[in-house]
């Protein structure tokens, strides 16, 4: 009867840990990475609570304990609707590098000149680490390149300008129409996160168009695939868009 019992208040504690720091960061009661530890613990507990939920099922095999058997399954599927998401995400994401910033270019990569003057960024060094990134951004994310369009440059900067005003999160923070960037910052759905991001609009070696892009991570050694799949939804959104938009006229 106790692995049962045991089991029924692992799940609770577990439920209380992870709701309370999904909430807790997402409405700024904690920082994010606190409301994240929140989130592991209860997590962990979960990990434990099927194991002992399971010796609370065996325990409550016999007639005379089946009034146990009961909190023993529901601390065990509780545990488990926490449990194994987490676990699928883990393993989805598991050959993700050690990584944090990722970049359309390493030879100039886009600067994140503002963001490192922003509170949030005093004393981190905001520049690019070509040595050790770019092997692991070449292995890892191959598809992570320049998006090369057709259009004009001052042209490809409005679209690019107005699709970051659609991404879902993002806050613009600083921008300069004459050089055809911008700067901003990604904030996470659940935990509240925040990543810095760089856009550059450079001349196309043969005319048209090229928009870079770099974003950097603010805490965590890792990002679970975070900014490359962020550059990956915001330059597949300037393409669309750019599809759409009047071709440039051509020269006399």
């Amino acid at each position: 009867m106790i692995p049962a019992t045991l089991a029924l208040l692992d799940a609770i504690v577990a439920v209380l840990l992870v709701a309370g720091g999904i909430l807790a960061a997402h409405f700024g009661l904690v920082l994010p990475f606190s409301g994240f530890r929140f989130f592991m613990v209860g997590f962990f507990l979960s990990l434990l609570g099927i194991l002992v939920g399971l010796l609370g099922i065996v325990r409550t095999g016999a007639p005379e304990r089946h009034a146990g058997r009961t909190r023993a399954i529901a601390g065990l599927v509780v545990c488990a609707l926490i449990a194994l998401p987490v676990v699928g995400i883990i393993v989805h994401t598991h050959d993700r590098p050690l990584m944090n910033d990722v970049t359309t270019d390493f030879q100039e990569p886009p600067s994140l000149a503002h963001a490192a003057t922003l509170p949030a960024n005093k004393g981190r060094n905001m520049t690019y680490d070509a040595t050790r990134n770019e092997k692991l951004q070449r292995e890892a994310y191959p598809a992570i390149k320049p998006l090369v369009l057709k259009l004009k440059p001052d042209q490809c900067f409005v679209i690019a300008r107005e699709a970051a005003a659609r991404m879902r999160g993002w806050r613009v923070t600083s921008e300069d129409p004459h050089a055809l960037s911008f700067e901003g910052v990604a904030t996470s759905c659940l935990f509240r996160f925040k990543d810095d991001f760089a856009v550059e609009v450079r001349p196309g070696p043969q005319g048209g168009c090229v928009v870079e892009m770099r974003s950097k991570s603010r805490v965590g050694k890792g990002d679970f695939g975070a900014n490359a799949r962020r550059i990956e939804a915001f330059l597949g959104r300037v393409d669309r868009m750019a599809a759409s938009a009047p071709a440039p006229a051509p020269k006399t």
